[in-house]
């Protein structure tokens, strides 16, 4: 268990409210749910002994795991085969893996920072905007509509922070 900062409990509190009045409840929340958003809770199966250090971080990178299949069965489609036959779906799937790997390397450069950008500057677009764009880019290029060279030329788009409305 580890206590959250002040601002993140407060934004959590202030969810917790939004979710509570989104399922329509008259019921107010219990001042125990209240106290517990300005935790954060995880329960596991480690010996007592592993620091909660340890924990928290193989947790976070446990989570982005997960976030990186679900960009893949989100954006990607590798979430339902399209074809019965071993060999085909294995054929399908081997060139959707080859995409996912283009667009993880391409993403790679794209999120590093250039030379010329300042260093307490960065970028907030979102690596599941860039997955969507890349997978699109390469689709395009693969059916000949556009290069590849061309189309990571304008990835200067991305690299542009979004402002979001009411952030």
């Amino acid at each position: 268990m580890l206590r959250l900062a002040p601002t993140a409990a407060a934004r959590e509190t202030k969810a917790q409210h939004r979710r509570q009045n989104r399922c329509r409840s008259h019921r107010p929340l219990r001042p125990m749910t209240v106290q517990a958003t300005g935790y954060l809770m995880l329960v596991t199966s480690l010996p007592a002994e592993v620091p909660a250090a340890d924990v928290l971080e193989a947790y976070r990178l446990r989570w982005q795991v997960e976030l990186a299949f679900k960009r893949l069965k989100s954006l990607l489609g590798i979430g339902r085969l399209p074809v019965r036959s071993e060999a085909l779906a294995r054929s399908w799937l081997f060139a959707h893996l080859i995409m996912a790997l283009l667009i993880e390397d391409a993403s790679k450069e794209l999120l590093t920072p250039h030379p010329q950008q300042p260093a307490t500057a960065s970028c907030s677009t979102s690596l599941w905007l860039i997955t969507k764009t890349l997978h699109h880019a390469l689709l395009a290029a693969i059916r000949g509509l556009s290069s590849l060279a061309a189309l990571l030329g304008a990835a200067d788009v991305l690299a542009r922070p979004i402002h979001r409305v009411g952030a």
